[in-house]
């Protein structure tokens, strides 16, 4: 009986270190997917400008703009949470979204065994 419960403490010590937000129930977007955020905002401003004078079939997979929006695809939820109505005033949101599938690699990546 002694033996589970220090497996019960080792194993409670390991979650509360390894993952602070799950523990301790807040959750910061900022510190989550802040930086994805202003790398989408930086790559694409020509794009994702509401005056743009980049159409949005005219990005390259390759590029930059198409590289932040692959980094940042597990976090876009988060990154709508962190968009505010300065940012909205200015970007046309709806493109991050539209950027996604053109982004998307042609093949997938290849797994190095």
């Amino acid at each position: 009986m002694m033996f589970d419960r220090k497996y019960a403490i080792a194993f409670l010590l390991l979650f509360a270190t390894c993952s602070p937000y799950l523990v301790s129930g807040r959750f910061r977007p900022e510190e989550y997917c802040g930086k994805e955020k202003k790398k989408i905002f930086d790559e694409c401003k020509d794009v994702l400008k509401k005056e743009g004078f980049l159409p949005i079939g005219d990005t390259k997979k390759d590029g930059p703009c198409c590289e932040a929006i692959r980094q940042a695809r597990r976090k876009m939820n988060c990154i709508k949470l962190l968009i505010t109505s300065q940012d909205e005033a200015v970007y046309n949101i709806k493109k991050i979204q539209d950027l996604q599938p053109i982004c998307e690699p042609s093949h997938p990546p290849q797994v190095a065994v």
